[in-house]
């Protein structure tokens, strides 16, 4: 019993001086409350954003940017060939004289009058590279949704890595080639003995063949048809649930070698443009 009387006495001068406003428990409140304020600033908002800055600079240091970065290599390298010193073949300026009359006869191929871009290069990386791209991203990110981040990266590489392929195949068979545009002469002002372009600027008419225009557009939409084909064709993995081959659903399109040369074969093909090799 003595015990139970103490402890009670115990309990009731604890409550008793803890309610007590004296000025060491002014201070003692006073920094909890600095504390509790302290703790508040570190909300979700500000914890997330550090979170995003330590994510992304952990992504920057990853295999996965690395490989970004190696899918653009070749995109790189084909726009250095367009843009570049690198001078094609050249071939002489074609015409026929004429001992008879002392005059020169022209090749008619090469005459047609320049009337403007039939397509801009605007108008092709938008249909060629940048529609069916964020077509695709966006197909990915609502209709699969269990594997959207591989999707979303796997997306990005495939079309940096095809496009750019193709451009770098083509610029090569540009160079190699050399082949003249049918602008030429109205272009390159030819002086009197058909020797040199008086112009001066003439390395973009001697890149005629093959059409880069073609080549870059039809990878673009050959690497969507197929994507098209994968996720809701006959092999598609959303109904079915698995590929016929036996492939899981991460499995690879075909081969961007493969891609890459069915578009720059295509680009052999194309004609009717004031800029391009009839054919």
């Amino acid at each position: 019993v003595p015990c139970g009387k103490h402890r009670i006495m115990e309990l009731v001068s604890t409550t008793v001086y803890s309610n007590i406003d004296t000025p060491r428990q002014r201070r003692r409140d006073r920094g909890l409350h600095n504390t509790m304020a302290e703790a508040n600033t570190d909300t979700p908002t500000a914890r997330g954003s550090t979170r995003g800055v330590t994510s992304c600079r952990g992504y920057i240091k990853s295999w996965e940017f690395a490989e970004i970065l190696l899918c653009a290599l070749p995109l790189l390298l084909g726009g250095l060939l367009e843009l570049s010193w690198v001078n094609p073949r050249r071939r002489p300026i074609p015409y026929q004289y004429l001992e008879s009359t002392g005059d020169y006869v022209v090749n008619q191929v090469y005459n047609e009058k320049f009337a403007g871009e039939t397509v801009s290069t605007v108008i092709l990386a938008i249909v060629g590279g940048w529609a069916p791209c964020m077509l695709q991203l966006i197909l990915a990110w609502f209709f699969d949704r269990r594997l959207r981040r591989d999707l979303l990266y796997k997306t990005v590489c495939v079309y940096l890595a095809g496009i750019g392929l193709t451009a770098l195949l083509t610029n090569c068979l540009k160079l190699y080639v050399g082949y003249l545009r049918p602008i030429f002469y109205d272009q390159c002002q030819p002086n009197e003995n058909f020797e040199y372009c008086e112009n001066g600027e003439e390395r973009q008419l001697r890149l005629s063949f093959p059409s880069g225009h073609a080549s870059l557009s039809i990878c673009g939409m050959l690497l969507f048809s197929q994507y098209l084909e994968q996720a809701f064709g006959a092999y598609s993995h959303l109904y079915c649930g698995s590929s016929v081959s036996g492939r899981d659903d991460t499995a690879p399109m075909e081969p961007l070698a493969d891609v890459a040369g069915q578009a720059s074969y295509s680009s052999t093909s194309m004609d009717g443009d004031q800029e391009q090799v009839p054919v």
